[in-house]
């Protein structure tokens, strides 16, 4: 589903050569890559004969992935024109904290950089839920299919929570609830993007 998703926005971005597009297109690839890290695949596949580099490598994309995705919410909301200065400070400190993980995955403790990493993921995706919902109220059209996004992915990460916490009994879902998350999350976006194209067509003509 990601690879499709890459696909198929990437011939779009060819197309309208928009910077967010470009942006999402980093977020699904960093999100793909983690996925088929997470998995065993870049392991068995591509570096087979290095295991800390395997767990170096977790760390790089957990980091990766949220740091593109604030990069990607910054300009498809337009926070330099619309967002207000607590709201450009948050996404600053999520950017800092996301360049320690970056950094940290090197240079500290594994599960020390991965529970910082969990951390400020659940903070990035409320805060994308957040804006996501200002905006649609505030008349952002392209804001509800945004904000019920990120919506849907905070559920599935608060499963997979739950379920690595061991507060919940194991199941299909909570353990796979990172994957469903994330190709659910990442089609509504495509629809947000899809919708604000329209949008913008609309009010061109």
């Amino acid at each position: 589903i990601m690879i499709i998703m890459l696909f198929y926005n990437g011939l779009i971005f060819v197309f309208v050569r928009d910077l967010s597009y470009f942006l999402y297109l980093l977020y699904i690839g960093a999100t793909a890559f983690l996925q088929f890290t997470l998995h065993g695949f870049s392991f068995q596949f591509l570096w087979p004969e290095s295991t800390s580099l395997n767990n170096s490598m977790i760390l790089v994309l957990t980091g990766l992935m949220p740091f593109t995705a604030i990069a990607f919410v910054w300009r498809f909301i337009g926070l330099t024109q619309l967002g207000t200065r607590l709201e450009k400070s948050a996404l600053q400190l999520l950017f800092a904290g996301f360049s320690v993980v970056l950094v940290g995955a090197f240079t500290m403790h594994y599960m020390t950089v991965l529970k910082l990493a969990h951390t400020l993921s659940f903070l990035a995706v409320s805060l994308g839920f957040y804006l996501g919902l200002k905006y649609w109220i505030k008349g952002v059209k392209a804001a509800r299919i945004f904000a019920a996004a990120w919506f849907v992915y905070l559920v599935f990460i608060l499963l997979y929570l739950l379920d690595i916490k061991g507060i919940i009994q194991p199941n299909v879902i909570s353990l796979h609830a990172l994957e469903i998350g994330s190709a659910l999350e990442l089609v509504l976006l495509s629809l947000a993007f899809a919708d604000r194209l329209n949008t913008e067509k609309e009010l061109r003509l």
